[in-house]
């Protein structure tokens, strides 16, 4: 599924070691990464996260183990290339290894692919989605809103020795 092209791509200015992104996890999302030394990556096309509207997940982010970071991260919830104030979906500082609930909105738009866009940083930075960061690491993923709905009025057409057919 295609994700809306975002605005922006982040850089790391000046990589130091321990500082970034080595594990995100999200829904069915488990994507180990190399820390800020590779700078800015968009998973969005091959890390996909399958979620329900009204789904609560957990979203975790492993950062280095010898500082503490600051991490944030955003949903584009809108798809409209831009990640706004209240797509902001963690907000975790001078802390390791992150982790936050996530309510999937019930009003969001199905079938749709969504941008989930994670940065880590130094204490103190308080980078918004599309700026630099110092000495950590900006993370792309995909998000797919499925669409199932529940039946209603189920009715049993016909039940042979290995299957029932059934229709609503």
């Amino acid at each position: 599924f295609d994700v809306t092209p975002i605005s922006c791509n982040p850089s790391t200015l000046n990589h130091f070691d321990d500082y970034g992104i080595e594990k995100v996890e999200f829904a069915n999302i488990y994507n180990l990464s190399l820390d800020g030394e590779e700078g800015y990556m968009d998973f969005s096309c091959e890390q996909q996260a399958y979620v329900d509207a009204g789904g609560i997940y957990t979203l975790k982010v492993t950062t280095g183990s010898e500082n503490p970071q600051d991490t944030k991260a955003w949903i584009d919830y809108n798809n409209d290339g831009n990640f706004d104030n209240d797509e902001l979906i963690m907000d975790e500082l001078n802390s390791f290894d992150p982790s936050v609930i996530v309510q999937i909105p019930n009003n969001v738009i199905n079938d749709t692919s969504f941008r989930l866009r994670i940065s880590s940083d130094l204490v103190g930075s308080n980078n918004g989605p599309c700026d630099d960061v110092i000495a950590g690491q900006v993370e792309d993923y995909g998000v797919f809103a499925l669409f199932c709905p529940s039946p209603e009025n189920v009715t049993i057409v016909e039940i042979t020795y290995d299957s029932v057919e059934l229709t609503w």
